[in-house]
């Protein structure tokens, strides 16, 4: 399992669930693969009760479902379910961006540009993990910027569920230029309040993530955490 220190103002069912969540994200946690309380909580030298509460914020998370009586399982949705949750994804960043536009103050403008320039920065040597971790920061902070309560709860409930297949569209190297670029695309829009290119910019960008992954099973490659499965479309 990914070992890492992490920052010391986590509690200790944070410190594990982001051990956990870098180890399913890296791919030494698979989908379907079961997390057993007793080997697990001795492995990571903890007791089952922070542990528990461990899992529940990766349940919160769309990274580990919870079963009644039986050990968790990391989370296997399938290429359908996949598919649909990027393009609901895609519609409310497109809106969060046109009220962005509208909505946003200064300072979280300013936000979003040091979270591109942050990208930029590390592309070339950051962990993968560390490098989605901002580009989702990115995201967030657009869609807060909307000033709109409700799409952004929406959004955070929808990215939970897409928070491996975004890790994985993140982390293919040689798309990270193109994320870049978009990203770059956006802010500046952003600072012009230009809604139009802001929201058509993000929509391109999550229909990108669509496209990459529907295209790795349709040539019948394994996507490492996205194994094809029996209900999937042509």
């Amino acid at each position: 399992m990914t070992d890492m220190k992490p920052p010391a103002y986590q509690t200790l069912p944070e410190q594990i669930a982001d051990r956990l969540r870098r180890a399913i994200l890296h791919g030494d946690l698979h989908p379907g693969a079961t997390i057993p309380e007793r080997e697990t909580s001795t492995e990571l030298g903890v007791s089952r009760t922070p542990l528990r509460e461990a899992l529940r914020i990766l349940a919160n998370e769309g990274l580990v479902s919870i079963r009644p009586a039986r050990s968790p399982v990391v989370a296997n949705p399938s290429l359908r379910e996949i598919r649909d949750l990027f393009a609901v994804q895609a519609a409310l960043e497109a809106l969060a961006g046109e009220q962005a536009c509208l909505n946003a103050t200064e300072d979280q403008i300013a936000e979003v540009e040091t979270l591109h320039e942050r990208m930029v920065e590390i592309s070339d040597r950051a962990d993968p993990v560390d490098f989605f971790t901002t580009d989702m920061a990115f995201h967030r902070a657009i869609v807060s910027a909307s000033g709109n309560q409700p799409l952004t709860e929406t959004h955070t409930q929808y990215n939970a569920r897409l928070w491996r297949a975004r890790f994985l569209t993140s982390s293919v190297i040689k798309d990270r230029e193109r994320v870049l670029a978009q990203h770059g695309e956006v802010a500046e829009a952003l600072m012009r309040r230009d809604g139009t290119t802001v929201s058509a910019t993000l929509r391109d960008h999550l229909d990108h993530g669509i496209r990459n992954i529907t295209a790795s099973y349709r040539r019948g490659m394994r996507v490492p955490g996205l194994e094809p499965r029996g209900d999937e479309p042509d």
